[in-house]
């Protein structure tokens, strides 16, 4: 898990850096947060557990992240030691639109209420399959659909 519960404050300011100068407004509402300490913050990458011992340890309220957005996208199916992250879990956010700060701030605005938020980032295809997992679970989650139907709306970049 790539995550900043015990952030190195150097590091957090290379990330708030990166993301300002690539335009990131909607991440970097979350980074703005970790840096004053108001919440902890972690991002689940694929074929990671989530660490279930830090997440039960942390006394902030908590973000998990999950970006099933990528291109990738497989839904609740493609990502391993969910079970007990719903268990954790008191709230859930389902975003199947693209990034917009305000989307973060409701983030930030959950948390502080709720205190251990997961977050799923997915594409508008998914976002069935995800509310079935938290309802699956009995979690509480927000639902936001992209505006137009569709996310993501560019294809991949192609290397080859």
């Amino acid at each position: 898990m790539s995550d900043t519960h015990s952030g190195d404050a150097a590091v957090i300011d290379r990330m708030i850096s990166a993301m300002t100068q690539a335009g990131d407004g909607a991440h970097l509402e979350l980074l703005l947060a970790v840096k004053r300490r108001e919440i902890a913050f972690a991002m689940l990458l694929r074929g990671e557990v989530p660490p279930m011992g830090a997440l039960k340890r942390s006394g902030k309220p908590t973000i998990v992240l999950i970006g099933d957005d990528d291109y990738r996208t497989s839904g609740p199916t493609g990502w391993a030691g969910l079970r007990p992250l719903m268990r954790w879990a008191r709230f859930g956010l389902v975003h199947a639109a693209g990034a917009d700060v305000a989307t973060y701030r409701h983030a930030l605005r959950l948390v502080r209420r709720e205190r251990r938020l997961v977050m799923v980032e997915t594409a508008a295809s998914a976002h069935t399959a995800w509310r079935v997992l938290f309802n699956a679970f009995r979690v509480p989650a927000d639902l936001i659909y992209p505006e137009h139907g569709i996310h993501p709306t560019m294809a991949p970049h192609d290397e080859g």
